[in-house]
């Protein structure tokens, strides 16, 4: 999928498995949908070879394909939303096929529940949803299971959001595209840089420095205040990235991370989408990723 500029939400597609967690993304899918006015489709990525082996059963891959698709509307039933969404069923390696249903819906929002786990039993269970992170050109909103609960999602994101700010400039939300985010959503934001601890000698110059890092960060922070231009208050802290942002979100009751994916070295690391599902498996908190290139894309 080809990044582009965020221009609100237009077109919104969920993708579920039948879990719990899915349940909360459709809750929080549907939420946005209904207060943006965006179509939302509802996605059912199923395995081929499990697919394959139920139709052997039945001896008829129609009944198979509407038994599926049945059970697929009771499970979008059991959300109750307040939009009647569009379903689709889809076979083949979840998100790839998630891809291509972002591509053929024109989505500009993708929102998916996660497990939260980490290590071995994230690697047990897979990660879709990291995957999709990695790979995905156009915004994601990673719901966690509170968040979605039935009352949760029809307040969310409530009035406080996070807003995390690196130093590198592609790292950096485009004032353009979070004015529009802030707006649709109806939230306050406070800008969160983290500074990584160092220990450096002191030879080594102010790169080391706490205090010159920390003025550094100042600076970033008051001028993407005043690019969104939106009042908002700051906040500096110190530590992991994934476990200070967390941390500050919890601070602030803010149901919402926003950050900017980027395949640089600064907050988020090398390997997009990385970060931010470690963010989402430390917290109770959604995160809303911005792809790359959308903040150069944007102000050409």
């Amino acid at each position: 999928m080809r990044a582009r500029t965020h221009q609100g939400f237009r077109s919104v597609l969920c993708p579920v498995d039948f879990s719990p967690h899915a349940l909360a993304a459709l809750r929080v899918a549907g939420a946005v949908a209904a207060r943006t006015g965006a179509p939302l489709t509802v996605l059912y990525a199923s395995d081929p070879l499990l697919e394959a082996a139920a139709a052997a059963a039945t001896h008829d891959r129609a009944q198979r394909a509407a038994q599926s698709r049945r059970e697929l509307s009771r499970f979008v039933a059991r959300a109750s939303l307040t939009v009647t969404p569009a379903l689709m069923l889809a076979s083949g390696p979840a998100a790839a096929v998630i891809q291509r249903a972002a591509t053929r819906t024109a989505a500009d929002l993708l929102v998916m529940g996660t497990h939260g786990l980490s290590g071995a039993r994230k690697w047990l269970l897979g990660s879709t949803t990291e995957q999709v992170l990695r790979k995905s050109r156009v915004p994601v909103l990673v719901v966690p299971p509170r968040v979605g609960r039935a009352d949760a999602a029809r307040a969310f994101p409530g009035a406080r959001v996070i807003v995390a700010v690196d130093l590198a400039d592609d790292a950096r939300p485009d004032a353009r595209t979070l004015r529009r985010v802030l707006t649709v959503l109806g939230a306050a934001p406070r800008y969160v840089h983290v500074l990584r601890p160092v220990a450096l000698p002191s030879w080594f110059g102010p790169a080391g420095d706490h205090a010159v890092r920390e003025t550094d960060a100042q600076a970033v922070l008051a001028r993407v205040e005043r690019e969104v231009g939106v009042d908002a208050a700051t906040e500096i802290v110190t530590g992991d990235p994934a476990e200070a942002l967390a941390a500050a979100a919890a601070r602030a009751r803010a149901d919402l991370i926003i950050l900017t994916l980027h395949r640089g070295t600064g907050l988020l690391g090398a390997r997009q989408g990385t970060m931010t599902y470690r963010v989402v498996a430390r917290g109770s908190t959604a995160v809303l990723a911005l792809p790359p290139g959308e903040r150069r894309r944007a102000r050409a």
